[in-house]
């Protein structure tokens, strides 16, 4: 049988040892992951690894009005894909600041699919609600 590694948070409080049970749920049941396969799924707040990036594709018609990111799970076998913020947005400048090229970060965040017309779903970053997985 194979195992799946899961990532878990544990903090030591006044009240002794705590799991963030949020996250733990979130990787156990791969929500992330069933996010990523279908298109049709509502928006959802999601605990990523995730990077600057460029886009190159040719599917995307309004790409010089977005920033592109990989946004990948932290559990094996890892799958990832572009996560694009309006340039315009309100998170755009804050978010360009704090994520550097060449670094990875691990963020809370907040991601929705959207289907601009004529165009293939894409998945948008709607804010980071949490810069780091820790609360």
């Amino acid at each position: 049988s194979s195992r799946r590694m899961i990532p878990v948070s544990v903090e030591e409080t006044a009240e002794g040892y705590r799991v963030d049970w949020a996250a733990f749920t979130q990787f156990h049941d791969a929500k992330f992951e069933k996010f990523l396969r279908d298109p049709n799924s509502s928006r959802g707040v999601f605990y990523v690894q995730m990077r600057r990036s460029h886009y190159f594709g040719n599917d995307i018609s309004d790409v010089d009005e977005l920033h592109a990111f990989r946004i990948q799970s932290p559990i094996a076998p890892y799958p990832d894909a572009y996560a694009f913020l309006r340039k315009s947005s309100p998170e755009a400048q804050s978010v360009l600041e704090r994520y550097r090229w060449g670094a990875g970060y691990r963020p809370f965040v907040e991601l929705r699919w959207v289907t601009p017309k004529n165009a293939e779903p894409r998945v948008e970053l709607m804010r980071v609600i949490r810069h780091t997985w820790r609360r």
